[in-house]
């Protein structure tokens, strides 16, 4: 039996330190290489925290940021009784000084104002400035009479042709005495033939007489007084005519004959009355009546102020019948009152200030009361040249004026207004209590005025925004043309 054989000998294999033949360094020479790698490597990085790169300078900034951004030993929140009571100490004390500062420089500056104010170069200015606003009030006003006068001018160099035109016709025969009262008595009869069924919306003092009277027998049928005219703030009856026969006369009888044309034409445009034939219904004669007694007050001396009155209606006695005006305002008062229709302020204003207009310049045919006239109710040429019922003159529209002049008795009174004032509208669109506005009075003891917004007058005084609606074009489509707007509410 054989033995085994012993184990080898173990033997330890130790690495060489002899240069390779391929020129590589030992394995410790590579470790040693390491270490100095690794320490070169450190050192570096020890460097770095002294010497910050951008990348870490803005690392740094935020950590700084963040860190101040932390509540810190001088929050609120970190501070003690004493200290938080001892701060708001201080900012008090801040606060008023500050205060105190902004109080005495405000002061300083007014009191500064008022010196530069009290001085002479200063009032010298003020006074240079309320000069150049008067003349830029001037100047408005001439730039305003200059359109007028150039209107003016313009409508009287047609005059040369007209007068030529007049001058070539035959003159007429003379009228003989009587003649007219009988024409007249035929046109009365002829008037008065009216339907009753449509006299039911106007009021009974401005309705014809049925029966077939002269003015003065109609004056006393219908009631009317002789002496009822009042002056000076007393309100006019609606129920008056004349006081003598010779006023009744005189209101009654009208030109009718070209001469009356040719002498108008001799006039200023301003001046230019229009021919108003005999009475056509109580309205024109009270119109009439009233036109001739003021005509008169200013022949007889009276100042233009006591006959024709102030510049305005008073729209105050327009909505307080107990309050006393002139007589203008008073009897255009008293007339528009008999129109149940026109109910609405804004209508009633408009309606008032625009036959107020008219009168005035009726009564006094000058220049100034011409110019407040919108060029849109001034006479038309037919309103001169052809006899027509006075109340025609105070229509807006000049081309239902012409129609109605030219129509003659076609166009009955109370026909015609019933079908006008309950569709007549102004087109206001702004709330009613902006049509007037208060003025207070200089007297405390007095009541405010009301006047009339200017806003609201500029309105009225453009025809665009006067309208009738679409029943009254249908019962008079003759009346109505492009100028006329029509518009249904």
């Amino acid at each position: 039996m054989s033995m085994p054989s012993p184990p080898a000998a173990a033997t330890t294999k130790y690495p060489s330190y002899a240069i390779q033949p391929n020129g590589t360094q030992p394995e410790y020479q590579q470790a040693q290489q390491a270490v100095e790698n690794a320490s070169a490597a450190l050192s570096q990085s020890e460097n770095s925290d002294h010497t910050p790169t951008p990348n870490n300078v803005a690392a740094a900034n935020g950590r700084k940021r963040r860190a101040t951004g932390a509540p810190g030993s001088r929050g609120v929140a970190n501070l003690t009784p004493e200290q938080l009571a001892k701060k708001r100490a201080n900012d008090r004390e801040a606060q008023r000084a500050i205060r105190e500062r902004t109080r005495n420089t405000i002061d300083g500056l007014e009191r500064r104002i008022r010196e530069l104010e009290s001085q002479q170069p200063f009032q010298d200015l003020q006074r240079v400035v309320q000069e150049r606003d008067r003349a830029l009030a001037e100047c408005e006003e001439l730039r305003r009479r200059l359109g007028a006068v150039a209107g003016i001018v313009s409508g009287a160099s047609q005059q040369p042709s007209l007068n030529a035109l007049t001058a070539q016709q035959s003159p007429l025969p003379p009228v003989a005495p009587g003649a007219t009262q009988q024409a007249y008595s035929q046109v009365q009869g002829t008037e008065h033939h009216y339907e009753q069924s449509t006299q039911g919306n106007l009021h009974p003092d401005l309705r014809p007489s049925s029966d077939h009277a002269t003015p003065e027998s109609q004056g006393h049928a219908n009631g009317y007084p002789d002496s009822e005219h009042q002056y000076h703030g007393e309100r006019l009856g609606v129920n008056f005519l004349l006081d003598s026969p010779s006023d009744r006369q005189h209101a009654s009888v009208s030109p009718t004959t070209p001469a009356f044309y040719r002498s108008q034409l001799d006039k200023p445009v301003y001046a230019q009355l229009t021919n108003v034939g005999p009475p056509s219904s109580p309205l024109d004669s009270l119109l009439i009546d009233f036109q001739n007694r003021h005509r008169d007050m200013l022949r007889d001396g009276a100042s233009i102020e006591d006959a024709i009155g102030p510049e305005y209606p008073s729209f105050s006695a327009m909505l307080d019948s107990r309050l006393r005006c002139h007589p203008v305002s008073s009897l255009l008062i008293d007339i528009l009152s008999k129109f149940p229709d026109i109910d609405s302020l804004p209508e009633k204003v408009a309606v008032l200030y625009m036959m107020f207009l008219i009168l005035r310049w009726q009564i006094c045919p000058c220049p100034k009361c011409y110019e407040r006239l919108p060029e849109w109710i001034r006479p038309i040429n037919e309103q001169i040249r052809e006899p027509h019922s006075a109340w025609n003159d105070h229509l807006p529209w000049p081309h239902m004026r012409r129609q109605l002049t030219l129509g003659g008795s076609k166009f009955k009174f109370e026909d015609f207004f019933v079908p006008l004032t309950t569709t007549l509208s102004l087109n206001w669109l702004l709330p009613r209590d902006c049509v007037l506005i208060s003025i207070p009075s200089n007297n405390s003891t007095e009541s405010p005025q009301l006047m009339i917004n200017p806003a609201f007058e500029h309105h009225l005084r453009s025809l665009q925004n006067w309208s009738v609606g679409s029943s009254f074009s249908k019962a008079f489509p003759e009346l109505v043309d492009r100028t006329v707007r029509i518009n249904d509410p």
